[in-house]
């Protein structure tokens, strides 16, 4: 028994609680990216549905590009993993100088809530 004063074994038992998010994953492919930009795939795999928007920005925090993503903007984003060509979504993005350039992601939830992600990606021409 567990609770015997002669017992010197040692058990541990937890357990980690955490929220699922809508967003398991997001990348862009390749990385680094070479050659157009267009040609470059943007990968998200959602948990749930929802709509989201994607703002590519370079190292200055200046805004390049916008994508928005979800049937709330006739582009649909189903629960999974899915891609889309860069070129189709962030307009006026045919080239990107070599770099590191970050991305933010909103995610806006159909209860209402959003959440925010963010990553970064590399350009070599």
């Amino acid at each position: 028994p567990l609770d015997d004063s002669s017992n010197n074994s040692a058990v541990s038992i937890f357990s980690i609680e955490e929220e699922s998010g809508g967003l398991a994953g997001h990348n862009f492919r390749p990385n680094p990216v070479s050659g157009r930009f267009a040609e470059a795939m943007f990968c998200v795999n959602m948990e749930v549905d929802a709509d989201l928007s994607v703002e590519i920005l370079n190292l200055e925090g200046e805004s390049i590009s916008r994508a928005k993503l979800g049937y709330g903007y006739g582009v649909p984003l189903d629960p999974g993993y899915s891609c889309f060509m860069c070129g189709d979504i962030f307009p006026g993005t045919d080239r990107l100088a070599s770099g590191v350039y970050l991305y933010r992601i909103s995610l806006f939830l159909l209860d209402g809530t959003r959440e925010e992600y963010r990553g970064r990606f590399a350009v070599a021409n």
